[in-house]
C-alpha cells in the first residue's frame, strides 16, 4: 500500500525569520517546501512548480500577498491559499479580493503551527464552490 505524497507548499514572506521557521516546520512534517521572499518572486516560483498550497503573509513590499495569491490562482487554478497577517489592512485587502470572486483562508498572527499543518494536511477543512477553502478567519 503506497502512501499519498504530501502536498507541495510555497511559503511566502518578506521576513526572513518567519519564512525560514515556517519552511522548517512544514519540512519536518513531510511537506515539499519552496520559498519566496516577495509576491513577485512567489508568482515566478508558482509558475515553475505549480504548488498544491501557498501559505503567504498578506502585507509585503510592492505586491501584497492577496495580489500574489490572485495571480497564482490565475496561473495555477488548483492551488489552494492560506494567508496570514497581523496587520489591520488585511481585512480591506481580503474584502476587495472577495468582491472579485477570490476566497482565501486567513490565519491571524501569531498562529499555531499545528493548525497550519492540519489545514495543509486536509484535516478540518471545509470545501466551498470550486473546491477551494472558503474565507474563514482563525484567531
Amino acid at each position: 500500500m503506497s502512501m499519498k505524497p504530501m502536498p507541495a507548499v510555497l511559503v511566502v514572506d518578506d521576513e526572513h525569520g518567519i519564512l525560514e521557521t515556517l519552511a522548517a516546520i512544514l519540512k519536518w512534517h513531510g511537506f515539499t517546501v519552496f520559498t519566496a521572499r516577495s509576491g513577485e518572486e512567489a508568482l515566478d516560483v508558482a509558475c515553475n512548480i505549480q504548488p498544491d498550497w501557498v501559505v503567504s503573509d498578506v502585507v509585503m513590499g510592492t505586491m501584497s500577498g492577496v495580489q500574489a495569491a490572485i495571480g497564482i490562482r490565475e496561473l495555477c487554478p488548483g492551488t489552494q491559499v492560506i494567508l496570514f497577517s497581523g496587520n489591520a489592512l488585511t481585512s480591506d485587502l481580503l474584502a476587495e479580493a472577495h468582491a472579485r470572486g477570490h476566497h482565501f483562508d486567513i490565519l491571524a498572527k501569531p498562529f499555531d503551527p499545528v493548525e497550519l499543518v492540519q489545514r495543509l494536511s486536509g484535516h478540518g477543512q471545509e470545501d466551498t464552490e470550486g473546491g477551494h477553502p472558503g474565507f474563514r478567519q482563525s484567531a
